[in-house]
């Protein structure tokens, strides 16, 4: 399987630009160490969909991370509970499913059936 590593990259530069007061920890999916750190995460889940782990307790998957993630912005925080209420997110969670699914034709793609991300 090939990974898109630029989609990625610009998801986080975006999520990164909303994180005002540096929350979001990054977790690179190829670490060595990662299942013995998160034990309740299945490393194959991870090449599908973002996770976000909150407070050491609650994982929110796919389009929940997203909303999740963005909700730690000030000016966002409300707009994406809106966004997260019917239809919308059932829109938002099948428009997620089809990037994720199409990850390996959007843009730049890896080598070696892995790429890393910057995690800094």
């Amino acid at each position: 399987m090939i990974n898109n590593v630029r989609f990625v990259k610009k998801t986080k530069r975006v999520i990164q630009t909303y994180d005002q007061f540096n929350h979001v920890k990054w977790v690179d999916l190829h670490e060595p160490e990662l299942e013995q750190q998160y034990p309740f995460v299945q490393s194959t889940d991870l090449t599908k969909e973002m996770h976000v782990l909150i407070n050491s307790t609650y994982v929110y998957r796919g389009f929940d991370g997203v909303i999740r993630l963005l909700e730690e912005h000030a000016l966002l925080k409300y707009p994406m509970r809106i966004i997260n209420m019917r239809p919308f997110n059932v829109i938002g969670k099948g428009l997620y499913r089809k990037i994720a699914e199409n990850r390996p034709i959007i843009g730049q793609h890896c080598n070696h059936d892995q790429c890393k991300i910057d995690i800094s």
